[in-house]
């Protein structure tokens, strides 16, 4: 998005409009995938199960916590809801 922005300044609110929809409905659909994997192979696979679910955590707290911080910071608007 920086590339775009020194590129293509009038259309980087466009480009963060269009990017945002995606990441809200695609960022939590891994998240849950992951959750539901770390719960299927819990029974046989302890250790990679842990890593999963650890790893939806991961994505499901970036994009409730830190993509609305760090675009508001990097951009200085906030992320639509």
């Amino acid at each position: 998005m920086r590339a775009h922005r020194r590129v293509n300044p009038p259309r980087l609110r466009d480009e963060l409009r269009r990017t945002a929809r995606a990441i809200r409905l695609l960022d939590p659909l891994v998240a849950a995938l992951l959750f539901g994997d770390a719960i299927v192979i819990a029974g046989s696979c302890a250790l990679q199960a842990v890593f999963a679910l650890s790893l939806g955590l991961g994505i499901a707290a970036a994009t409730l916590v830190l993509e609305p911080a760090t675009t508001a910071a990097a951009f200085g608007e906030q992320r639509e809801p």
